[in-house]
Formats: C-alpha cells, sequence, structure tokens
C-alpha cells in the first residue's frame, strides 16, 4: 500500500492525502508465440482505491469521495504475413478494457461538477489495424 500525502491539510475538505491518488496499483503484461508468425498478449492493471473531490451542484454539499478499486484487462493477436524476404504485414485486433470497468456515478445536467472523473479512461473497446516493416 502507497500512500501519497501533502505537508498541509488540503483547505476545503482538511484532508492531507494526494486526490486521485491509488493507495496501490499494479500492471502486467505478456506476450506468446505459438507459432512464429502468431502473436497472443494480455495485459491487466489494477488501480487501488483513491479519495475524489466532488463539488456541490448535482450533489448538495460538497463530499469528499472514495472511489473503488478499477481491474482493467485487455487482449491482443497479430499474425505476420511475410511478402518478400524482409518487408511484411501484420494485421491485429483486440479488446480494451474487456470487464468494461468504469466510473459509474457521473454528474448529469447544468450543475454538474465538471471535475468530478477518476477511473478508467476507455470504456470496452475493439480495435484493430495492419502494421508493416522491413
Amino acid at each position: 500500500m502507497e500512500r501519497a500525502r501533502n505537508d498541509e491539510p488540503e483547505q476545503d475538505f482538511g484532508s492531507r492525502d494526494v486526490f486521485r491518488t491509488p493507495s496501490f496499483y499494479g500492471f502486467v503484461e505478456t506476450w506468446v508465440r505459438p507459432v512464429p508468425a502468431l502473436t497472443l498478449s494480455t495485459d491487466a492493471q489494477i488501480t487501488g482505491p483513491m479519495k475524489v473531490p466532488h463539488y456541490a451542484g448535482y450533489i448538495l454539499r460538497d463530499r469528499l469521495e472514495q472511489s473503488p478499486t478499477f481491474f482493467e484487462w485487455g487482449a491482443n493477436v497479430a499474425y505476420r504475413i511475410g511478402i518478400e524476404q524482409d518487408l511484411y504485414v501484420e494485421p491485429f485486433v483486440g479488446l480494451r478494457n474487456i470487464l468494461d470497468s468504469y466510473q459509474d456515478d457521473f454528474d448529469r445536467g447544468p450543475e454538474r461538477d465538471a471535475g468530478y472523473v477518476y477511473g478508467p479512461r476507455m470504456p470496452r473497446t475493439v480495435f484493430g489495424g495492419i502494421k508493416g516493416g522491413m
């Protein structure tokens, strides 16, 4: 567990904790090549709870919220196709944030706190493309 602290308490909430700083974080990535042309990869990221300021507008009073823990998982597959001696193309496809981990308590309407945002940046996303090289 980590703890990021300020020397002095923050003025709005009186907390010394640094906001939007998770108490723990981890990332792991792995890939395998079951055959020389095929690459399978996967990654996972965990972001622990953090304190997030939530200012009045959509809610009645300012509050210091505790975010949940987020777990993100992604996977990717690529296949290298040789065209000539040193020339290749490699189509790939993947999925980010497979479990669709996200913040589920956004403010709404004209009185919302635009700064009340935390958690994974992207929803579940399918991606693909082609890269090439020599």
